[in-house]
This record gives structure tokens, sequence and C-alpha cells, in this order.
């Protein structure tokens, strides 16, 4: 039912609206004292829908738990009844998993723990006053800024052992963690709740749900074959409280909730399943790769990486998986062991042969390529609030980690290991620091010495030309054995030293660096107008050398520097505009977190409303994920929202409009592109460009002909060919001699993301009259 935002409701005036319901619009509005809360207005007083109603209002009145919504008032507003909770300042979890996600497993697996063990103690208070809930689901599970678990929406609440009568085959409840008795309509207790917060802790493990339609002849799969280090206690307390019979679930709340603490000890990071974050993709692929084995295939393995980057823990990982599933399973080091491997594959017998070693197998084995890369900025932060939570300023710390680290988990972890006591991480002497280095760089003979003492002492990336000047032998013949061994790192021509925290030891075993420094002579720096540049040549319709151009740049930036956060976010963009959004999404991300740590605030803003222009431009429209975009932005467009032009400022307007839009709220959607338009004149060129690309995608998604109008007027006044790219992509699809004239220096793959983009762009909602 539509209703128009209304005044008020009671003494509530609404401020803006938070969700809508089935029976129900709830919206956040504030007390006599100024206090917010949550207005919960039923839509139309249907008599089983207002039995509902009032069974909410009293059972929440009879409940006081620190993990159960708190009931403040209740009435009646022309003729329909409304009730009044406290506003939880988060998110639901529902939005929340994704994001655990794209966080270190281990912090998902204890965050599991934790909410699990919250929501025990919720539903044994709920239990205790004769209450089942019969919809304890993800969407029904507030965070509040704590990241506390908070059970709410008790619309199908009822007392344990009353019946209600609903139509034959009519269910209460949410099918997809519904348990086996709610699908067929039999009895439901206390024991039907444990089933729903199992299968809401199986989401938050898996990231999916467990069951996507009311069968339940088969059970999902186990939580581990998705994500292969899950802890075994862990995946069995929630496999248990899925039970099929409700007399093989835990017999209580408590009990359950007991199961959970007494497996979620904290130990030394040595023992803990997965060590840092960035690693859903290899994990996924492992688990495809067992699943291969599993139905009699055989399958080769090939880890791909620099050493440090984490290809030991993906032995260790095959190997308790492999274990657990009963899969045979083989490492190849040498020619023998890969000869053995080979004839058993030959022999079809089923079996995962993991090797470094290109082995010649034929069609009817399944190749698994496992690139391992060092991890992004992001990753790092997130491996170290997932290890430990409670540091003092995680994105400093982090921003320094990643310095010294370079990204590689085999430096990273050690770091962690020696500076973590209990949540916290504080930092290690000098003399530790140095020594982990020292360990790292193993034996070098003297060319090598020489190669890594000439990047140490350039403090950054250097030429081959330069290098073999210094060194007086070719540059490759030195240095690829030394990016084999993760030591240094090679782009466009340009080579350095893999983390800073090699520097030190490896000038401290130069034999002669005052000669080295000689021979050595000037290196060079970071050009200060790169972003110019690239932004010149991306109006030019020169994409391919703005590409270039900053990551040549990035390898020359200092590891956690301000020209890194900035060469980042141009990078991030830059894959936006050619469709390449998952590495778009991954670059931004790590942009974020080197902006916050360098205090850069503007690079900070662009980075996010970015990031949120990607995952709308990802799955344009998915409501779930358009939520998530709007958590980001909004906060930060509302604090921007009264500066002018400023590309930040409109570019986060445009991003909150084009939420608002696939969220289908009109009215936010057409005063946040009103903003936008306003914000973005005097911008540059390609700023302005960026801004009404997003604001017409939000045009066009709510089917706003004069609002797209309005847009396309202005877009029809910047010249080039980026800008007759995006206009085509935005009206339909360009035509190909559009995308010619701006993909022209793009190598294959680029042209072919750029050409998926161009098409998806097209394929949204038409911008018919709204």
């Amino acid at each position: 039912m539509d209703v128009d935002f209304p005044e008020r409701i009671g003494p509530y005036p609404p401020e803006r609206l938070i969700g809508r319901g089935a029976m129900a619009a709830v919206y956040l509005s504030r007390d006599a004292a100024g206090r917010p809360v949550a207005v919960k207005w039923m839509d139309r007083p249907h008599p089983p829908l207002l039995a509902r109603f009032e069974r909410e209002i009293s059972a929440l009145r009879r409940l006081r738990h620190a993990n159960i919504v708190r009931y403040r008032d209740h009435g009646e507003w022309l003729g329909r009844p409304y009730l009044v909770t406290d506003y939880v300042e988060g998110s639901d979890l529902r939005r929340t998993i994704p994001k655990l996600h794209q966080r270190p497993a281990a912090e998902r697996h204890r965050r599991c723990r934790e909410l699990g063990a919250e929501l025990c103690g919720a539903l044994a208070h709920l239990h205790a006053a004769g209450l089942v809930h019969r919809d304890v689901k993800p969407a029904n599970i507030l965070l509040d800024a704590d990241g506390r678990a908070i059970l709410s929406d008790f619309g199908v609440v009822r007392e344990e052992g009353a019946s209600e009568r609903t139509a034959v085959g009519l269910m209460v409840g949410t099918v997809a963690f519904a348990a086996p008795e709610q699908v067929d309509g039999g009895e439901v207790d206390a024991r039907t709740d444990l089933f729903g917060l199992g299968a809401t802790l199986y989401a938050v493990l898996t990231g999916k749900r467990p069951y996507d339609n009311a069968d339940r002849s088969r059970r999902p799969p186990a939580p581990s074959r998705v994500d292969p280090g899950i802890p075994p206690d862990l995946e069995a307390v929630v496999l248990r409280l899925m039970a099929h019979d409700p007399e093989q679930r835990y017999p209580s709340a408590e009990a359950a909730g007991q199961a959970l603490s007494a497996g979620g000890r904290p130990g030394p990071i040595a023992q803990l399943p997965l060590p840092v974050a960035g690693r859903a993709r290899a994990l996924r692929e492992l688990s495809a790769a067992l699943d291969l084995a599993e139905a009699g295939h055989g399958v080769l393995v090939e880890p791909r990486g620099p050493v440090g980057a984490g290809s030991d823990w993906l032995v260790e990982v095959i190997s308790e998986q492999a274990r657990r599933r009963g899969v045979a399973w083989v490492e190849v080091r040498d020619a023998g062991a890969a000869e053995a491997a080979l004839a058993r594959l030959e022999g079809g017998q089923p079996l995962v042969v993991v090797s470094a070693l290109e082995l010649p197998v034929g069609p009817e084995v399944h190749r698994v390529g496992l690139t391992l890369r060092p991890l992004g900025a992001a990753d790092v932060r997130r491996t170290l609030v997932g290890f430990a939570p409670k540091t003092p300023d995680p994105a400093a710390v982090s921003a320094e980690l990643y310095r010294l680290s370079g990204g590689l988990p085999a430096l990273l972890r050690p770091l962690l290991e020696a500076g973590i006591e209990g949540e916290v991480f504080t930092w290690p002497e000098r003399g530790t620091l140095f020594a982990l280095g020292d360990a790292f760089l193993g034996e070098l003979d003297l060319e090598q010495l020489d190669a890594l003492g000439a990047l140490a002492l350039a403090e950054g990336a250097l030429p081959a030309a330069t290098l073999e000047r210094a060194m007086a032998v070719p540059a490759e013949e030195a240095m690829r054995p030394l990016e084999r061994a993760g030591l240094v790192l090679q782009s466009a021509g340009l080579w350095r030293l893999s983390a800073e925290l090699l520097t030190a030891p490896v000038l401290a075993r130069l034999p002669d660096p005052d000669g080295l420094s000689a021979r050595l002579g000037r290196s060079p720096g970071v050009a200060a107008d790169v972003p110019e540049s690239v932004e010149r040549e991306l109006l030019a319709g020169r994409p391919g050398t703005a590409l270039a151009g900053v990551r040549a740049a990035l390898v020359l930036a200092r590891l956690g520097s301000a020209d890194e956060a900035t060469l980042t976010r141009v990078e991030g963009d830059l894959l936006r505009v050619l469709g390449d959004l998952e590495q778009a999404g991954a670059r931004l991300a790590d942009a974020s977190a080197l902006a916050k740590a360098a205090g850069l605030e503007h690079e900070r803003l662009l980075a996010h409303a970015l990031r949120a222009l990607v995952a709308l431009e990802e799955r344009p429209r998915n409501r779930s994920v358009a939520a998530a975009a709007l958590d980001r932005v909004l906060p930060l467009a509302s604090a921007e929202s009264g500066r002018e032009s400023t590309f930040p400022a409109a570019l986060l307007q445009a991003a909150w409009a084009w939420a608002a839009a696939v969220l289908g709220d009109r009215g936010v959607r057409t005063r946040a592109v009103a903003r936008a338009l306003h914000q973005s004149e005097g911008l540059a060129p390609g700023e302005e460009l960026r801004v009404l690309v997003a604001a017409g995608r939000a045009a066009r998604h709510g089917r706003d002909r004069d609002l797209y109008d309005e847009v396309s007027a202005r877009l029809q006044a910047l010249q080039g060919p980026w800008a007759d790219l995006e206009r085509g992509c935005l009206a339909g699809t360009p035509e190909p001699q559009v995308v010619d004239a701006f993909a022209g220096d793009l190598a294959p793959t680029e042209r072919a993301s750029l050409s998926r983009r161009c098409g998806a762009a097209g394929a949204g909602p038409g911008a018919g009259r709204g």
C-alpha cells in the first residue's frame, strides 16, 4: 500500500522512512526529550493483521533484555495502531553479512559465535516468557553501533502452545529460514526458533541462504563446503541447530549458547584457521576443486604468486579439507613426485595434485589456477581488525603494517604475532622488526645483494637500465630469482622491494654501500601531476595510456603514502570506467583505507562515493546492494550537503540519488539529483561528467523523464570521446564507432570489459515518465 509520508503519527513527527513490511511502515522519529525512536505504523486495520500487531505490542511490553528491541510506547493514529521502540543506530544482519565476507574468515567465525551467543540470550529470555518468535532471520536482527545483536520484528510472535488458524497451505515465517515443522504447518515451539537461529548463522558463515524454497527433503550443503576454513566445532553447532527433527536440536537456547561460547576461546594466531583477509576467491576455487575430486575427477591445482603471498597456507588448507572430505591429494615439489602424480592422474584416479611445477596433463584432468597476490591496504586493515579488534587508531596502524609488510602474509603474520596481546596490537621493538625482515631475506649471493641494495638505497622503484648500471649485470638475470622469492616486485618496467621491512636488513648486509650509491646515481620520484595527466588522457580518449601512467606512478610511490592513496583512487576509478568492476572495488577499498590513515578527507570521500557507484553498477537492480550503498554514502552525503561545487559532495549526492532510485524512494532521488547538479556546476569537465552520469543513471532507473532530460542537457554540453561514450552508454548501447574513438589504445581484454559495461548500462529500466 502506497501511503504518503505522514506529517506526524500521534505525538511523533517522522523524519524519514526506515523500512516497509507487509502490514506496516517504520519511521525514524523523536520522542518528547529529542531521543531517536522507531515508530511502526500499521497500513490498514485488517482484522487478522490487527490481531498480530496487538500481539507484538503485548509481547514487547513483557520483554526487557539487552538483545531485544525495547518497547517505548504505543497508541492509535487516524484509526491505525502504532508501536514505538528504541531506534537502533546501525544496520541489520542481512546487510552486514556481505561485509563480513570481505573480512578475514577468522573474524567472521568469531562474529558468528558472538552473534549466536547474544541471540541465544535473547531467545532464552523470550522463551522464558512463554513466547515463540517464529521469524528469526538476518533481516530481523539489528546491529547497533557497537555491533550488538538486537532481535526485532515480533509481528508473528505467539504464545507457546497457542493455536493460530491460517489458510490451508499458508505458513507463518520466512521460507528460507523456516524450520521443517513450520513449512509443514505443524506444531512450533522454542526449538523452532533455534532452527531459525541456526539458519541465520549458516548465512553468516556461508553468505548464502540455506533454502530457496519450501522443499526440506534435501539438506543444504555443509558450511565447510562453502568455506573450508570453518572450525569443525562451530559447524557442528550450526548443523545441530538446523536438525530436521526438533528432538535432535539443542534442548534450549541456553544450551546452544554454551556450545557456541565453548569453542570460541581465543588462541594464538598460529592456531587460527585463516591468517589474513582477501582470500575468499581462492577458497571458493579450492572448494570447487575438492568438489570435482569428490565426484571422481582428477584435479591439478596450480598455486601462483610470489613466495610469501600465501602458497604454504594454501597447501595447509588443501591438506586439512582433503582429509575432512576423504579426498586423496598429493603435493608436487620435484620431478619424482611429478612423475608419480602424473601416473595416478593418467590412470583415472580421483586425486588432487598441488604443484608449483608445470605438469603436462591431458584434457580429462581439471586445471585450477589459484593466484595469490600480496594483500591490498584494505585487506591488511581487515586482518588487523579481525585479530586485534581493540587496537587504537586501526587505520594508522594498518597503514604502517601495509607499508612494512608490502601486503605479504608471510611478513604480516609474524608482525601481528609479535605485537598482539589479547585483542590489542602494539608495535614490537625495532630489533624484532629487523630480525623479521632479515629472516625473510634468507641467503643471498653478492649479485642479488647488490640488486636489493640498489632498491633499498633508492627508497623507491628503479628501471632496469639504472639497475644494470649499478650492478654491471643484466637486470633480468638478477631480478627474476628475487621476484620468485617474493623479495621484489616489477610493474611497468620498474622494480622495487616488496616490503619496506626489508630495507634496513638489506642495507646492513651491503659490503660497500657508498660505492653502490655512487654507481646508482639519482633515482626518479613520483610525478606530482600524474592524476591531472591521467585525466587529460581519459578526456582525450586514451584510457590505456592513462592506466599505464597511473600504474607506473604507483610503482614509484612509497607504500602507505599520501601519493599511493591518491594514485590508487585514480586507478580504481579508471578500472570502474573501463568496466573491470571487481578490481575497481578492491582498489577503491585500498584507497579508502590509505586515505583515512593519511588524513586525506577529500580522497576518502571520493573513494567511498566511487565504491558505492561500483556496487550499483555491478548489481544495478538489487535492493540489498542499493541499501548497502546508501549506508555507505548517506552519512557522508548529509555532512557534505551544504558545501558548494566540490567534487566529493556532488558525487556523493549522485550516488545517494542512484541508490534511492533503486529503492523506489522518489522524493529522495529527486532532491539528491537536484543537489548533485547544483554542486557539480563549476567542476572540471571530467569531474562533472562522472557526476552527471551517476545522476542520469538515477533518473533513468526511476523512470523520471523530466529529470533525465535535465541531466542529458548538461551532458550534451560536454565534448570529447569520453563524453560521447558516456552519453551513448546512458541512452542505450553506444555505436561501435563511438566506442572505437574512446577505446583505441586499450588491450583486447580491457576493450571487452568496456563493451560489457556499455551493454549493461543500457539494459536497465528505461527513462519513461514517473
